[in-house]
């Protein structure tokens, strides 16, 4: 394995380390720049894509609004030119692909995202690459990123929020990711808080039909490009009911919180979305509750946090995803490719 990575380029020999009584072993240094992967963040309603090196550092990024959930055939040519405007000279070693969706053996839930049922998306990505895509879960990979780059490196146990169009759960527990017999676990989005609100699911009074952002938006009469609505969510203290409106969000989020608290017994919970990042108040106001439901919990209110990757957390947990199959079976680089 060492002569076949050596010969790609992928390790260099350093320097003989101090002999421990034989031979001096040669140290082998990574070489981050010999190859690239590229990381999707397929949204509901927006597509991230980021080329990075082997060390984690982003080195280019596209980031476009469209409403993909309904448009899939237009989505995948978009992601496809993304995917190409972002593809240095350096050798490909694979694509990572996050989708809101729970993943299965590639295919997608036909009640989450009813209209790319019947879409093979990494075969498609797969043959325009000429390179190996894997897919997964948003919010896993939006964990992954944390695990790898993020504030919970060296944490075992942790829980990633994700509070976008969809509201989902990555779950780390013992180092790996929990993602249950068929995919599904971390779909916090769908647990029936209420009553009332109907889900893009089929169910009534989902978490994520309540605190999702299509759902905050209308309610707040919010419209415009994501600029526009992320100036909004900035601003949002001004509007009428603003801060009685989001102090609602917040205890529903609570609730679910709580309910991951107890069964799961984290470390740290980190949240993700345009919500935590663009309203300052609004982690405060998530500890303020969670103080109030779990009076013993062992977990300290300043261990719930926002995530600092960024916008780009997502797919750069994508890409990580190709980094993570190479690390634990090199012969992957094999496959880098330069097409």
């Amino acid at each position: 394995i060492v002569d076949q990575l050596l010969a790609l380029g992928i390790v260099t020999e350093s320097h003989l380390a101090k002999s421990s009584g034989g031979r001096p072993p040669v140290v082998l240094q990574l070489q981050p720049d010999c190859c690239q992967v590229i990381g999707v963040d397929l949204g509901s309603s927006h597509i991230t894509v980021v080329a990075m090196n082997l060390s984690g550092q982003i080195q280019r990024t596209l980031e476009k609004d469209f409403e993909c959930a309904e448009q899939p055939q237009g989505a995948m040519k978009m992601m496809l030119d993304m995917i190409d405007a972002v593809r240095g000279e350096k050798p490909l070693l694979g694509v990572g692909v996050a989708i809101s969706s729970p993943v299965q053996h590639d295919q997608l839930s036909s009640r989450i995202l009813p209209k790319w049922s019947n879409i093979d998306v990494a075969s498609i990505v797969e043959h325009h690459v000429s390179a190996p895509v894997l897919m997964e879960n948003d919010a896993n990979l939006g964990a992954l990123a944390e695990q790898w780059w993020g504030s919970c490196q060296g944490i075992d146990d942790f829980v990633y929020i994700k509070m976008a169009t969809g509201v989902g759960a990555g779950l780390v527990q013992n180092g790996q990711l929990l993602k249950g017999a068929t995919g599904y676990a971390g779909e916090i989005g769908h647990v029936p808080v209420s009553t009332e609100g109907s889900c893009r699911c089929g169910m009534t009074g989902c978490l994520e039909s309540l605190i999702g952002l299509p759902n905050i938006l209308a309610d707040l009469d919010i419209q415009g490009d994501l600029s526009q609505i992320h100036q909004a969510l900035r601003e949002i203290e001004y509007r009428p009911n603003g801060l009685e409106y989001m102090n609602r969000v917040a205890e529903l989020l609570s609730g679910a919180l709580a309910m991951l608290i107890n069964v799961l017994n984290p470390t740290r919970i980190v949240i993700w979305g345009p919500i935590p990042r663009e309203i300052p108040y609004f982690l405060t106001t998530l500890r303020r509750h969670m103080a109030n439901r779990n009076l013993w919990t062992p977990l300290a209110l300043q261990s719930i946090m926002m995530s600092e990757l960024g916008d780009q957390g997502i797919a750069q947990g994508a890409a990580t995803l190709i980094l993570d199959a190479a690390f634990q079976n090199p012969l992957l680089f094999q496959r880098i490719s330069t097409t």
